[in-house]
């Protein structure tokens, strides 16, 4: 079906009478909040990724100075050679910040299979318990101890 004018307005009509605003209101505060989180979040993990990339282009700078400054002298007009250092320079923070970034996610899913690993066998030992499956010296302390938690 197609939404017409007429039918838009009339649903909207008939949220408007049925919808509680003080509930609406609330949904949208916890909405709200919960997008400023993730925004907050995805912000932070950048900066760090970021700070962490230009410290790690700065210790590859000097390396990068030995091979890549004769080739670009070789590549690059005379009346260029002014933007050599600025190259080399922002071409190694670039290569750190992306190397970080990629680090940040391989770091992520490892916490996220850590997590889930250590999840699993909590629950895992708990059902066993409950079942009697495991044997008497091993007790559920010891088993918590040896999982991390």
């Amino acid at each position: 079906q197609s939404w017409t004018k007429d039918k838009a307005v009339r649903v909207l009509r008939i949220f408007l009478k049925t919808l509680d605003p003080k509930e609406v209101q609330k949904a949208l505060e916890g909405l709200y909040q919960v997008v400023l989180s993730v925004v907050a979040t995805l912000r932070l993990r950048f900066a760090a990724a970021v700070t962490l990339g230009c410290a790690v282009g700065d210790i590859f700078r000097k390396a990068a100075e030995l091979v890549a400054r004769p080739r670009l002298e070789e590549a690059l007009a005379p009346d260029y050679h002014k933007w050599i250092d600025t190259l080399i320079e922002y071409g190694c923070k670039a290569s750190g910040i992306m190397l970080a970034w990629m680090l940040e996610r391989v770091i992520g899913a490892l916490h996220c299979s850590l997590r889930g690993a250590q999840l699993l066998v909590k629950h895992g030992q708990e059902a066993a318990n409950r079942a009697n499956l495991l044997p008497q010296h091993l007790k559920l302390a010891e088993v918590r101890h040896a999982c991390g938690k």
